[in-house]
C-alpha cells in the first residue's frame, strides 16, 4: 500500500484512503518537523486499514473515505454516510460536555449549535446560546472538552477577566496546554 504524506496549510490532520490502495495523510505545515507526530498518524493510518480490511467500508464517492483519527468505533455495517455517523457523535459529546460543565458551575445554556466557524473554536453570546466549531470533530476530544469548559464559563464571567480564568482553572486545570495547542492549529 503507498503512503502519501502532504504538508498543507490546513489546521488539522486527516487521513484519506483512496481506492483502498493508496493512504494520503494530510499534516499542518507547522509540524512538518515533528517525526514523531507523523509516526504516530503512520501508524494509526496502519491500524485503521487493517481493521476495516474485512469489513464493511465506510466511503464517500470514489472509494474514498477519511479517518478522523479519535473515533475509536466500530465501522458501521451498512452503507450509511460516514458525515452524518460522524455528526451524530461530535453532538452527542458536544451536549455531553456542555452539560458537564454546565451543571458544575450552576449555569445553564439556553442551546447551542455546530458550525464550521473560520476563526474561533467556540463562542458564548449574551442571550447562553453557544456555538462549538466542527473542526473540533478532527482533533482529540479533550480539546473539544476544553472549548466547551470555557464556553460555559463565559456563562458566568462573560469576559476574559481574571475571574473568569480563575473559574476555568477549577473546571479544567490543565486548560493552559491545551489552550496553546489550539492557537497554532
Amino acid at each position: 500500500m503507498k503512503k502519501e504524506i502532504i504538508y498543507k496549510n490546513i489546521k488539522n490532520w486527516y487521513i484519506k484512503f483512496i481506492n483502498n490502495s493508496i493512504i494520503e495523510i494530510s499534516i499542518p505545515n507547522n509540524l512538518k518537523n515533528n517525526t514523531e507526530f507523523v509516526k504516530k498518524i503512520l501508524l494509526k493510518a496502519e491500524k485503521f486499514k487493517e481493521k476495516i480490511s474485512n469489513k464493511s467500508k465506510l466511503l464517500y464517492p470514489n472509494n474514498n473515505f477519511y479517518y478522523p483519527y479519535w473515533i475509536e468505533t466500530e465501522i458501521i455495517d451498512k452503507n450509511e454516510d460516514i458525515k452524518n455517523f460522524l455528526s451524530n457523535i461530535f453532538y452527542a459529546d458536544t451536549k455531553k460536555y456542555l452539560d458537564i460543565y454546565s451543571n458544575k458551575i450552576w449555569f445553564k445554556y439556553k442551546s447551542f449549535k455546530i458550525k464550521d466557524l473560520k476563526s474561533k473554536w467556540g463562542s458564548c453570546s449574551y442571550n447562553q446560546e453557544i456555538i462549538i466549531n466542527l473542526k473540533l470533530a478532527y482533533i482529540p476530544k479533550e480539546y473539544l472538552e476544553y472549548v466547551c469548559a470555557h464556553e460555559i464559563t463565559h456563562l458566568k464571567h462573560k469576559n476574559h477577566s481574571i475571574n473568569f480564568y480563575n473559574e476555568l482553572t477549577k473546571l479544567f486545570p490543565d486548560y493552559l496546554k491545551l489552550r496553546k495547542n489550539l492557537k497554532i492549529l
